[in-house]
C-alpha cells in the first residue's frame, strides 16, 4: 500500500491531535462480511494497513470551515480492501458543523451510503469493503458548497 495516497494526503498525527484520534475502525462490523466470510477469514493476520489524512478548506458563505479526512485501507484478502473514512473538525474547532454530510458514490455518480454530522458531533465516519480495481468518490457537502474526491482501491 506504500505510496498509493495522491498528494495532499499526510500522516494522521500530522493534522489531528492524540485527543482526535479515533481510528479503532473497529473492521469486525458484521455488515461488512457474510456468515462464511466471517468463519474463514482472521481479521488478526491482516498484513497490509495505511492511514492517511487530508486537510480539506470548505467556502461557504459565512467564511472558511476547514475539516479533515481520514482514510484508512486494510487489505483483508488479495480480492477484499476494507475502507474506513472518517471527517473531523480541524484547528481547535470541538465539534463538525451540524449537517455536514460524508458521502460515498459509486462510479456513476449513485449515492451508496452517507452520514450526517448533528449538533455536537466530533467526527463521522463511513466503512465498507471493496476489490482492488473498483472506483468510488466521496463527497463532503455543507450548504451549497461541495468536495468530491475520486479514490481506486
Amino acid at each position: 500500500l506504500d505510496g498509493i495516497f495522491d498528494t495532499g494526503w499526510q500522516k494522521v498525527e500530522t493534522l489531528l491531535s492524540e485527543e482526535r484520534m479515533t481510528l479503532e475502525f473497529g473492521f469486525r462490523n458484521p455488515e461488512l462480511q457474510t456468515l462464511e466470510e466471517s468463519e474463514s477469514t482472521n481479521l488478526e493476520s491482516i498484513e497490509a494497513k495505511v492511514q492517511r489524512a487530508k486537510l480539506i478548506d470548505l467556502v461557504v458563505q459565512l467564511g472558511s470551515q476547514p475539516v479533515v479526512m481520514v482514510a484508512e485501507l486494510q487489505i483483508e484478502s488479495p480480492d477484499k480492501t476494507l475502507i474506513a473514512l472518517q471527517l473531523h473538525p480541524a484547528e481547535e474547532a470541538p465539534y463538525l458543523p451540524p449537517g455536514i454530510e460524508l458521502s460515498v458514490l459509486e462510479a456513476s455518480g449513485e449515492v451508496v451510503m452517507e452520514a450526517q454530522a448533528r449538533q455536537a458531533d466530533n467526527c463521522i465516519q463511513l466503512q465498507f469493503a471493496g476489490k482492488p480495481g473498483e472506483q468510488f468518490q466521496v463527497r463532503i457537502n455543507i450548504d451549497s458548497t461541495q468536495y468530491i474526491e475520486d479514490f481506486v482501491i
